[in-house]
């Protein structure tokens, strides 16, 4: 049995240390707690398992360096393209790289631990603000479980929705999820911004 993980609402947001996980693959999109374009993602396989996979035809791409790519000679297939193998055919994304890999390298320079606390210190401040007689939160509120992810719903369900209009009115972007709101803090949010999000959900009443 083979255990993939879809990392998108972590990768990012909280430290992965896969060496600790028992985990064989990994896939995450760019464009959540990565703050990369659409379009974009990866897929970590162990070692392991990406000899145990069986060969496909080739994409080209997969095979050529950037110094390949242009020659009108000397075209070669490689013999160790890694994970690049299994890369599928489709409209090469190029313009999206750039901007992704400098999304990734200042996550990267700032680094995961100091964001995470960040995050979780935006979500901490705005559980604290939340009035529990007008709101039942549905993500866990503490412990380990507690991701950047807050879900919470009106206790009468229908003001979640108008509640939802009324912060995209005031500048406050949340998800609307399966008559739920969904906030998600992340490192270019300031205390201001929760502070704003509180101020609209108190003003419901």
């Amino acid at each position: 049995m083979t255990f993939v993980v879809n990392g998108s609402q972590a990768v990012g947001a909280v430290p992965v240390d896969l060496a600790g996980l028992p985990v064989d693959a990994l896939v995450s999109c760019g464009f959540k707690w990565l703050c990369g374009p659409y379009g974009t993602g990866f897929c970590w396989l162990r070692p392991d398992l990406l000899a145990s996979l069986t060969g496909r035809p080739a994409y080209w791409l997969a095979h050529q360096t950037q110094d390949d790519v242009g020659q009108d000679t000397g075209y070669r297939l490689r013999g160790d393209p890694g994970a690049a193998a299994w890369d599928v055919f489709g409209t090469a994304n190029f313009l999206t790289f750039q901007p992704w890999t400098a999304s990734v390298e200042y996550l990267l320079g700032l680094g995961v631990d100091r964001v995470a606390a960040w995050d979780q210190r935006l979500v901490e401040r705005f559980l604290q603000g939340l009035d529990p007689d007008r709101y039942r939160l549905v993500s866990p509120r503490e412990g380990p479980r507690r991701s950047a992810l807050v879900v919470l719903g009106h206790r009468r369900p229908d003001r979640t929705r108008p509640l939802f209009e009324r912060l995209a009115d005031a500048g406050v972007d949340v998800a609307f999820r399966r008559g739920r709101l969904r906030v998600s803090p992340h490192l270019y949010n300031t205390e201001a911004d929760v502070d704003r999000a509180l101020e609209v959900l108190d003003a419901d009443r």
